[in-house]
């Protein structure tokens, strides 16, 4: 879940990129009418909500977004989980009549499997022991003579070093290195040791500063490939990466100017 601060700077481009109005004006206590909202460009915020955030609104949760503070509160306020009523097994019964036909049927097949079992057991035994095929003599195999010539000693084959092939590393790259305020612009790369649906964490810094989460996340797909569209209203030079949590891996960077 972004802070309050972060996720108030990405409600910020969402309304300037919907709505064409000043990011200064963009306050909490500011309605969407007044920054020049109707009710389908109401729509198309929560859609720009649900994109940047990777959530899901609710249409009523839409219909509901009167402020700046109103669109706060939806991206970071965590959605309650709705309980689901377990569904009570059939029950599978007999009436008492039929449980008692159905055991003495399955008595009934039991003896019946053991008398014959031990019939056919018996009989088999009496024929082998008839027919004299109780015991098998069976010649023995001849022994293999020793050879009096000297063998000839097989050559050791000399070892050969093999070097293995180097890892790839990850690659990141950015179709547009310079965008204007509110532009949207792509990062693509590659984890070639990752699979399909790793998480990803983007990650950005300004002027060398430490590193902080973008609030867009993203995943792998087939052989590690990943993409992401970021837009942001706020001017100056960025450095982007991308992270794989669980590895603590990263790409390079890549540089883009706002503004």
């Amino acid at each position: 879940m972004p802070t309050t601060t972060a996720a108030h700077d990405q409600i910020v481009d969402v309304v300037v990129s919907v709505l064409g109005c000043e990011p200064d004006d963009v306050v909490p206590e500011a309605t969407l009418k007044e920054l020049g909202a109707d009710s389908l460009t109401v729509v198309e915020i929560g859609e720009g909500l649900e994109q940047r955030f990777g959530i899901s609104l609710s249409d009523a949760t839409i219909d509901g977004l009167v402020t700046v503070q109103d669109a706060l509160e939806a991206v970071t306020t965590p959605a309650e989980p709705v309980p689901v009523a377990a569904e009570p097994m059939p029950e599978l019964g007999l009436a008492p009549d039929a449980k008692k036909r159905v055991w003495r049927t399955v008595l009934w097949m039991a003896v019946v499997g053991v008398l014959l079992g031990g019939f056919f057991g018996f009989f088999s035994s009496g024929a082998v022991s008839a027919l004299g095929l109780g015991s098998v003599d069976l010649p023995p195999l001849p022994s293999s003579a020793k050879s009096s010539a000297t063998p000839t000693p097989t050559p050791t084959p000399t070892p050969t070093k093999t070097t293995a092939p180097a890892t790839p590393e990850p690659t990141l790259s950015v179709d547009d290195p310079q965008v204007s305020p509110g532009q949207r612009f792509r990062l693509t790369g590659r984890f070639p040791e990752l699979g399909a649906d790793a998480p990803l964490v983007i990650e950005f810094r300004e002027n060398g500063g430490p590193w902080e989460a973008f609030p867009v996340d993203t995943s792998t797909r087939g052989q590690g490939e990943f993409a992401a569209e970021l837009y942001t209203s706020r001017t100056g030079p960025r450095e982007f990466r991308v992270r794989h949590e669980a590895t603590d891996q990263t790409t390079p960077t890549v540089a883009v100017q706002i503004g």
